[in-house]
Formats: C-alpha cells, sequence, structure tokens
C-alpha cells in the first residue's frame, strides 16, 4: 500500500482546529478551514523542504582500528 502522508497527517489532525497557530493565513470565508491551513502549507513547503541523510535513507560507514599498538596492560581510569 502506498504511504499517504497529506492523509495521514488529516487523519491526525482530526476535528482539531489548527487556524490559530496559523493567523497569518487568512482563512475565514473556507468551508474547511484546517484542510485549507493544510493545503496552503504543502504548496509553499513542496520542494523547499530537504531531507537529512536519515530521512533520505541514511548512509553507512566501517570503522577500523589499529591495534597492533595495545598493550594488555590495563589503565586505571580515572573516578
Amino acid at each position: 500500500m502506498a504511504e499517504k502522508p497529506y492523509d495521514n497527517l488529516v487523519e491526525a489532525i482530526g476535528t482539531n482546529d489548527v487556524t490559530r497557530y496559523f493567523p497569518m493565513l487568512r482563512q475565514k470565508n473556507e468551508e474547511n478551514p484546517t484542510r485549507y491551513v493544510l493545503n496552503r502549507l504543502q504548496r509553499e513547503a513542496a520542494g523547499r523542504i530537504r531531507l537529512g541523510l536519515d530521512l533520505q535513507g541514511g548512509t553507512s560507514f566501517l570503522v577500523s582500528m589499529d591495534v597492533s599498538s595495545l598493550t594488555n596492560t590495563p589503565t586505571p581510569v580515572p573516578l
């Protein structure tokens, strides 16, 4: 099943009114002010949000350590 982030957001908001958090968006004459705000935010943010590597699928790396210079003598750890 395809992911539908906008529909998930609408479902999560439910019947809550989010218009008070966006007074700069004039939604007074809209039939569904919350949906108007969500649509407007989605249009304005389209293409402007850049995902970091963790949200793009991440990255991996391999770390190696040269253990040839290590000794078996324990080093005291300060308390």
